[in-house]
């Protein structure tokens, strides 16, 4: 998310105590002396590092991102599909998994659905008046973006019609943030307002709180294809290259 400055975006006006919150990604990292395995390949919409946040919610976004961008995912993201070979994978004995199309031509079909819009995309008011957030067993918090909304919608379909593997439903669509124990993480969210009583209990969904929904009525949104270079066995797989990246 970058510098809003004064000024309004996507219909919610923040001063210049606005500020940064998604910066590039952090390096995806591969391992070196390791056999990898065909690159794997998946679409995700991605948090536009322009979007804008009030001044004292930038410690809270600025530590999910880099959480995620730890984790091997390049930062926020709402992931559309599971990583898989091309759909064109010559698919030796090793290729256990492959789109059913071209994640580019399934890409530019995505982009067709805000074909003539003039702005970015913003995720409406009635979607976001009735969002939740979960907290796994695990202890990750998640903002589910299943609800009213016909964008998302058709984002789904299409990428079910296209045979993407393992697409992601619209009531599965969700927003990863960070562990909710992670001691810096809780300092954050009580800077940005978010009392701990209003936080998910593991295996728990609540209404997300106002103040993040105030970021999320704001915030744009990228299409991008992104790359997984496999490993060996017992290696946990990170996103090593953004390969196409549009706004939405």
């Amino acid at each position: 998310m970058a510098h809003g400055g004064d000024g309004d975006v996507g219909g919610v006006e923040y001063s210049s105590h606005s500020s940064s919150v998604v910066g590039a990604g952090v390096g995806g990292g591969g391992g070196g002396g390791v056999v990898e395995a065909e690159a794997e390949y998946a679409l995700y919409l991605r948090v536009d590092e322009r979007s804008s946040v009030p001044h004292n919610q930038i410690a809270f976004w600025e530590h999910c991102n880099r959480y995620q961008c730890e984790e091997g995912w390049k930062g926020l993201h709402v992931t559309l599909c599971s990583f898989a070979a091309r759909s064109t994978s010559g698919g030796g004995a090793h290729v256990v998994k492959k789109h059913g199309d071209s994640l580019r031509a399934v890409k530019g079909r995505l982009l067709e659905i805000r074909a003539g819009e003039d702005a970015r995309y913003r995720l409406s008011e009635e979607h976001v008046s009735s969002m939740t957030w979960r907290r796994s067993m695990n202890d990750l918090l998640m903002i589910s973006l299943s609800g009213p909304c016909e964008t998302l919608e058709q984002i789904c379909r299409t990428t079910k019609d296209a045979n993407l593997y393992r697409s992601t439903t619209h009531a599965d669509l969700h927003l990863s943030l960070a562990k909710a124990n992670d001691v810096d993480f809780i300092a954050s969210w009580s800077m940005a307002g978010i009392d701990e009583s209003m936080l998910p209990q593991p295996g728990q969904v609540c209404p997300l709180p106002e103040v993040l929904k105030s970021v999320m009525r704001s915030i744009g949104w990228n299409v991008e294809i992104v790359r997984c270079k496999g490993h060996g066995s017992g290696r946990r797989k990170r996103i090593d290259k953004v390969t196409d990246s549009s706004p939405f």
